[in-house]
This record gives C-alpha cells, sequence and structure tokens, in this order.
C-alpha cells in the first residue's frame, strides 16, 4: 500500500470517526476504530511517518508516529519518544489528529475530511466507505467513495467555522471562516508569537498565498537556465548553503487593535493603516539571545523587519527598519499581502525585502521541520544581484551591476535532482526535498546562499548545520521560472 494511498484513505476514516470522538466519553465504533489501526499499521510499513500537532498524556506538540504494527504505536514528540503504546492505552483523538493531519496531505479529500458531522447521520455514506476500504483496495475505489459522497441522498457538507474570541470576549462566539483557512483554526484571542505550539496549530491550518502561487510553486520539473553555471558560479560554486536562523512573526486575531505606524520613507508604496500591531512583537534576531524584547523594539540596527499575519482577515504586514518609540510606532516601510490573492506589487515597488517580495511565505518554520514537509519556496539572499527582477519580484534597485552572469531578484535555483538527500538528518532533509521540489528564491542582498529560518528554540540547530556542511553552490541550479501571466495566476 502506497503512502499516498495510505493518506487518502486515512483521510476518509477521519471522517467516518472524528463524529463518534467528538462528545465526551463517546468512543468510535469497534469496527471503525480496527481499520483505523490497520491503516496506521499499514502507513508504517510503507516508510510514512504521519505527523500531527496532539494533545498527549498532558504535553501538547508536534508529535510523529514513529511506528505502529500489531502490538500498538510509538510515538516521538518534541525529541522525545514515547514507549510502545497499547491500542487500547491510545485515545481515539490522539488517532484522529493524525488523521487530521494526512488528510491535508490530500487536498482533493478536504471534503471528506471536513464533512465529518453529516456522515456520522448518514449509514449509506459510511456503509460506502466501508466497503471500499474491505473490498477494493486501489486509489479509485477512494475517488468513488468521494463521488458517492457528492450523491444528493447524502446530506450536505458543513464549511468549516473557524472560532476566535470576539471583542464582547466570548471565545465560544464563531467568526466567519477565514477564506485561507485549510480547516477550522484553533481557538486564539491574543497575539501568538512563532515558537510556540499554538502557533503551529494555527500555521498548520492556514493557507498562505493560494497553491498555484510562485511561493507554492512546484519547480521540480522546469528546465534549466542555459546560463544556470555563471549564475552559480557568481554566488558560489565552492560555497556551502547556509540556513541562517534569525526572522521571526507573531499571529494576531481579527480583532487586534489597531495603532498607527509612521511610514518614514516610503508612505506611498505602504498599505493603509492604521495596523493590527501588537504591544510586544517579536523583532528580527529577538530569540537569539537574552536581550529583552522591549529593549530591542526601541534601539539597535540592522533591517529590523517585523512580520504580522493575521489568518481570519487574510492578510500580512511586513515592516522594514521599525521601531517602537517613546513618541510610538515608526518605520522605513511597510507592506500588505492579500493571502488571498497571486497580484503582485506594483513595479519597482520594494516591500520589507528589497525584490518587492512577501518575507513570511519563503520562511522556514518549525512545524513544517517537525512534519517534515516544507511546502513552499524558502527566501534566499545573496551577496550580489544584478539591476534588474524576475517576477513574482518587483524591485531591482538593491543591485550592483549590469553583469547577466549575477542573479536578479525572483532568480530562483533549485537543488539538483541527483543530490541525495537519504543521508542528510531528518531537518536537513526535509530542506533539501523543499529545494528540490520549490527552489529557493532570491529576496534581497546579504549572505551568499542564506536561508530563512526562524529562531524557534525547538528546532535541532544541529540538523540544520548539516545542510552547512554537506550543500555547495555548485549542487544548485538556476531554471527558467513561470511568469506572470503563465498559468491561472489571479
Amino acid at each position: 500500500m502506497s503512502v499516498r494511498f495510505s493518506a487518502v484513505l486515512f483521510a476518509i476514516f477521519v471522517g467516518l470517526c472524528a463524529p463518534l470522538v467528538a462528545a465526551e466519553n463517546a468512543a468510535p465504533a469497534p469496527e471503525l476504530t480496527d481499520a483505523l489501526r490497520k491503516l496506521l499499521i499499514a502507513s508504517c510499513q510503507a516508510g510514512g511517518h504521519p505527523n500531527a500537532l496532539i494533545t498527549f498524556k498532558g504535553e501538547k506538540g508536534a508529535a510523529t508516529l514513529k511506528n505502529a504494527d500489531e502490538k500498538g504505536l510509538v510515538i516521538e514528540m518534541q525529541g522525545l519518544e514515547f514507549p510502545l503504546q497499547a491500542w487500547k492505552d491510545v485515545p481515539a483523538p490522539t488517532l484522529l489528529a493524525f488523521g487530521e493531519k494526512l488528510a491535508k496531505t490530500a487536498p482533493e479529500f478536504t471534503l471528506v475530511a471536513q464533512g465529518y458531522a453529516a456522515l456520522a447521520q448518514n449509514q449509506q455514506a459510511e456503509k460506502a466507505c466501508m466497503a471500499a476500504l474491505e473490498l477494493d483496495k486501489e486509489y479509485a475505489a477512494a475517488k468513488e467513495v468521494l463521488r458517492s459522497l457528492k450523491d444528493p441522498e447524502v446530506k450536505a457538507l458543513p464549511k468549516p467555522v473557524i472560532v476566535a474570541a470576539p471583542a464582547n470576549g466570548d471565545p465560544a462566539a464563531p467568526t466567519p471562516a477565514s477564506p485561507i483557512a485549510r480547516a477550522p483554526l484553533p481557538k486564539f484571542a491574543k497575539p501568538v508569537n512563532f515558537d510556540s505550539p499554538e502557533a503551529d496549530a494555527i500555521l498548520a491550518a492556514t493557507q498562505v498565498f493560494p497553491p498555484n502561487n510562485p511561493w507554492n510553486e512546484d519547480i521540480s520539473k522546469l528546465p534549466v537556465l542555459p546560463d544556470s553555471d555563471k549564475l552559480v558560479k557568481s554566488v558560489g560554486a565552492d560555497t556551502f548553503l547556509h540556513v541562517d536562523v534569525g526572522e521571526n512573526f507573531v499571529i494576531v486575531p481579527p480583532d487586534q487593535p489597531r495603532v498607527p505606524v509612521k511610514i518614514i520613507d516610503l508612505p506611498q508604496q505602504a498599505g493603509p493603516g492604521p495596523y493590527p500591531m501588537p504591544d510586544l512583537p517579536p523583532i528580527q534576531g529577538w530569540g537569539l539571545g537574552k536581550e529583552r524584547l522591549e529593549d530591542m523594539l526601541k534601539t539597535g540596527e540592522g533591517d529590523r523587519h517585523i512580520l504580522v499575519l493575521d489568518p481570519v482577515n487574510a492578510k500580512l504586514y511586513e515592516f522594514y527598519h521599525c521601531y517602537k518609540k517613546d513618541s510610538g510606532w515608526e518605520a522605513s516601510g511597510e507592506a500588505t499581502f492579500d493571502l488571498t490573492s497571486n497580484k503582485a506589487r506594483p513595479k519597482n515597488w520594494c516591500s520589507a525585502d528589497a525584490a518587492g517580495l512577501a518575507m513570511f511565505p519563503g520562511i522556514i518554520k518549525f512545524h513544517e521541520l517537525a512534519a517534515g514537509n516544507i511546502p513552499h519556496a524558502i527566501r534566499l539572499t545573496v551577496s550580489k544581484t544584478r539591476k534588474a527582477f524576475i517576477w513574482p519580484a518587483t524591485h531591482p534597485y538593491a543591485g550592483h551591476t549590469d553583469d547577466p552572469a549575477f542573479p536578479a531578484m525572483g532568480q530562483r535555483y533549485r537543488l539538483k535532482a541527483s543530490f541525495d538527500v537519504s543521508k542528510l538528518p531528518p531537518h536537513a532533509r526535509t530542506i533539501a526535498i523543499a529545494l528540490q521540489k520549490y527552489g529557493a528564491i532570491v529576496a534581497d542582498n546579504g549572505r551568499d546562499w542564506d536561508l530563512c529560518c526562524t529562531p524557534d528554540k525547538r528546532i535541532e540547530y544541529e540538523q540544520l548545520r548539516a545542510v552547512n556542511k554537506a550543500i555547495k553552490g555548485s549542487d544548485m541550479e538556476a531554471i527558467v521560472t513561470t511568469g506572470e501571466n503563465e498559468g491561472p495566476r489571479r
């Protein structure tokens, strides 16, 4: 049984089982949990290591199902491996959390994952799923099950509802579903920092830009540029790639109070204020040492990025050279992005990055490393660029030269498919696979071959250093990218 097939079947079983554990003290039907157990075993035997954000033994965090067999399963969470758990000792919600995670790997089956409440009340739909699983193990059978769920006799599947704390403070009151939600967002009423399980759960449920956005585009099959060798040599063929830990972010609820921010240098390129800026947002570089956040917000040098994500309202606010002074907030520049759109910023507009790109989508985040999947291109800096930009970049003027051997802003590099990722430790392997599938986009000037990552203390930094020791510029290639009007971009 393939991992992909296991994921699809798992998505269906989440739909069947979830409503049966929703009520307090409720338990799934024995035949369904038995089938779920078999699918877990089959997935692990096929090499799959499902991941989820779960509550287990009083702890909440990223967890990985390391192994499953007839005796039970082994779960690893945040580097701590729990001993073998007998099936009877594993709470059904724990199993279903793994199913929720797997369901997200099969987007065409989100209808099933989201519709479990309706399925629970429809024996015909349940029997159709069970029959497909028991009698026909082919992928086509799962497709047929999905079609049966769309039958008029089956009750309409409910749309996901995002629950957040509104201004009246009632956390139980629902808010409209976010247009970028993959699944119902967890409840949160206050700003959530990047380095927390709460942020992990929110991000796992959030679609950052449409699936066909350049950041999310699978470029593994695109052709190599004729001048690829020159574009690699100018950055450094013998220079190792480097995972740069420093960029962070904050997630705000939809009713976050808005405050004025004085935009000093490029107010005409900023989104309309006031902005949903928390009192103490993490600023670039915070979390690496013992500096007090309050002090870092007042003084210091560097780019001083502050990135604010509002997932419910589908907005991203990114500030450059930002300070919290006694007179109030001020920044050299700001860029607001609509996370439901592929529309680029106007030409010759920069952003918090020189290229005019959003920064947040290209950052390597903990929940992605924990899940073993970075589903997007990675933000890349190089020390010297030419005075040009390639879509989706919109701004060239940080460039140093007109020499076409140097990369433009928006230049996209890819790790060669011939590079063997199997010997890398998990975090490094996850980054390498993302570089092969999605590549890295030149977004700003900085250190050569720098890949942007959050300073999350939960990350195994020794594993990241494996990238710094294993992947050279000569392992990369510059590719022919798709253009603004190629494909359903708008």
